[in-house]
């Protein structure tokens, strides 16, 4: 063979190997970032989700995972790595998904089983399926379970929420809701408090005047949620509200 061809080829050999090399480093790279983190954060891959959940917007997926990690890490000693549970399942004929007309909006249940940890907790989550923007865009909350619910025995589980459990577990069975006027959506931070994000319906009609009219008006409607709260046996002093007004669909903070 030519000595310059030689050469070329030698070249061209060398650079399709470092080449491959490159694409495999980043290829495991990436793999490796997506396993462990989504757009919330670390999360929990529930094996048979795609399985069991069909026709769910991919943040509610990737919000529900997150929050599994952080219930798992809340329920475990503080050396264990969630990250380390690759069998996490839906437990079959658990899941649900249902069109609330009244709200607007699908509302999903499903548990959650990890018999490596020997855990298991129950998911809600709601969105719009028309793509309505909503204070807080979708809905998802993780809790406890009833010992009756329980597959592995009691595990002295504790919610992501807050202590006042049983009054939060009392408005959860509740929520989503919507009317002409408002729209309440659970939403739980991480520091486990829970907020009633409210989007108030307000006409635009009924915001003319001056600051102190508008205001007036403002008030007369989170009078409303108060009001609604109540009607359900509940003290509506005892939760956190974020609340937002629309009209034709704007929301305005």
């Amino acid at each position: 063979m030519d000595p310059i061809a030689k050469k070329r080829l030698i070249i061209a050999i060398v650079l399709f190997v470092l080449l491959s090399l490159l694409f495999i480093i980043i290829a495991v790279v990436q793999n490796g970032s997506s396993s462990t983190k989504n757009q919330f954060g670390e999360y929990i891959k529930i094996q048979n989700y795609n399985d069991k959940v069909k026709g769910v917007p991919s943040d509610i997926r990737d919000a529900i995972q997150t929050s599994l990690y952080r219930i798992v890490k809340k329920n475990s000693s503080s050396n264990f790595n969630p990250l380390t549970v690759k069998d996490a399942y839906i437990r079959d004929s658990s899941e649900s998904l249902k069109y609330d007309e009244s709200q607007s909006s699908n509302y999903g249940t499903f548990i959650v089983d990890m018999g490596s940890i020997r855990q298991s907790y129950g998911i809600q989550y709601s969105y719009s399926p028309k793509g309505v923007p909503t204070a807080d865009g979708t809905s998802v909350v993780l809790s406890c379970l009833g010992k009756d619910k329980l597959k592995y025995g009691d595990f002295k589980c504790v919610n992501i929420l807050s202590d006042e459990i049983n009054e939060i577990d009392s408005i959860l069975q509740y929520l989503p809701y919507q009317n002409f006027t408002f729209k309440i959506v659970p939403r739980a931070a991480d520091d486990g408090a829970l907020t009633l994000v409210v989007t108030l319906t307000i006409p635009e009609s009924d915001l003319k005047g001056d600051a102190a009219s508008r205001a007036s008006t403002v008030t007369m409607y989170k009078a409303e949620v108060e009001k609604w709260v109540s009607s359900k046996g509940l003290d509506p002093a005892k939760y956190k509200y974020l609340y937002n007004y629309t009209d034709n669909g704007d929301l305005i903070n």
